[in-house]
């Protein structure tokens, strides 16, 4: 799929008058049909695009983008989304599950299990996330009022593609998924976050520090995987917190990773309620933050300013988990719109 990123203005004024109509915080083929008829002689102004735009005559870097160009670049948009099997936000479809495999078989009442749903794209195709960039699908459970993310583990075969999931006891999301046989569909919906919303745009840095909580390894292995092919990056440090060793993710795929980067790449395992040999007992605190990530004390920040200016940090898991992981970080002077690896931009892919 060709895209092209589109830097939103803040403003929106008339052509014929010069005069600002309305402040927009979103593209015109966003806003309402009501407000569309306020706006038919308006055009958004000093619209920037990435060079790679195709030639279909918005590629100029400083122009006026009407509303009728914005709804044909928006079609365009579905057109090609369509082609890779996966439609944009609130466009689920059915897809047909072809394989299922079990991860981690799980222990009653202390592990979850761990499965892994293989589903069939309709052409022969990638899926084409860019898992680098921590996008993902979300599934809408039939009893479930809103959809459920869930990160990809598998993209890039043609075809098909693979969702990695925690089973929880009552989970209304993973139990649906738990339950569905070969053959059976689900409704999936992707890429998020939405390509027609502000997207992750990757914010990079010198050093790259990744928590993953959980079930969060299934999008941080990915980003920590990349990261570590960037020659601009010099270490990337990545910790895996769970409750018991029987928990943890992709041991095969990590251990390759320290092979082939051992001295870029530092993986540190930590255990709330089990003690395993080489790895941290305990749960994630101010302490454990400095020690593993090597953060300086808020006294001698100012003689590691060049460091901390190149620090960048990805926190995934439960929202509690990121908001108090951020507030740990943040009383060591890093703060997320600042020093997050990967947050929202005001950019827009068509």
């Amino acid at each position: 799929m060709r895209a092209i990123s589109l830097i939103v203005p803040v403003e929106l004024r008339s052509c014929t008058t010069g005069k600002l109509v309305t402040p927009f915080t979103r593209p015109p083929y966003l806003v309402p049909k009501v407000a569309l008829s306020r706006v038919a002689n308006c055009s958004i102004r000093n619209s920037i695009f990435h060079p790679t735009l195709p030639s279909n005559g918005l590629h100029k870097k400083s122009c006026f983008y009407s509303v009728p160009q914005a709804l044909h670049s928006r079609r365009s948009f579905v057109c090609n989304m369509l082609k890779t099997g996966m439609r944009p936000w609130k466009f689920f479809r059915e897809f047909t599950l072809i394989d299922k495999k079990t991860v981690i078989e799980g222990q009653p009442g202390k592990i979850c299990p761990v499965r892994a749903f293989t589903f069939k794209l309709p052409t022969e195709v990638p899926l084409g996330l860019k898992v680098e960039l921590g996008e993902r699908v979300k599934i809408w459970a039939p009893r479930c009022k809103k959809p459920k993310s869930y990160s990809p583990t598998d993209v890039a075969t043609p075809g098909r593609f693979d969702v990695t999931a925690k089973i929880y006891p009552g989970g209304v999301s993973s139990e649906f998924l738990d339950g569905l046989k070969i053959g059976d569909t689900a409704r999936i919906g992707g890429p998020f976050p939405n390509p027609l919303y502000p997207l992750r745009r990757r914010h990079g840095g010198s050093i790259v520090n990744i928590v993953a909580y959980g079930i969060g390894m299934t999008e941080c292995f990915f980003v920590a995987r990349a990261e570590l092919q960037r020659t601009d990056v010099a270490q990337v440090v990545l910790v895996h917190a769970n409750r018991f060793a029987g928990d943890a993710l992709f041991h095969d795929d990590i251990r390759r990773l320290q092979q082939k980067y051992p001295d870029k790449l530092k993986f540190v395992q930590i255990y709330s309620r089990e003690s395993v040999p080489g790895a941290l007992r305990g749960r994630i605190d101010a302490t454990t933050l400095r020690d593993v990530f090597k953060l300086p004390e808020v006294e001698a920040l100012s003689e590691h300013a060049n460091t901390i200016a190149t620090t960048r940090f990805l926190v995934v898991g439960s929202k509690p988990m990121i908001r108090s992981t951020w507030s740990l970080l943040e009383s060591f002077g890093f703060s997320r719109p600042v020093h997050g690896l990967l947050e929202r931009a005001v950019v827009y892919r068509l």
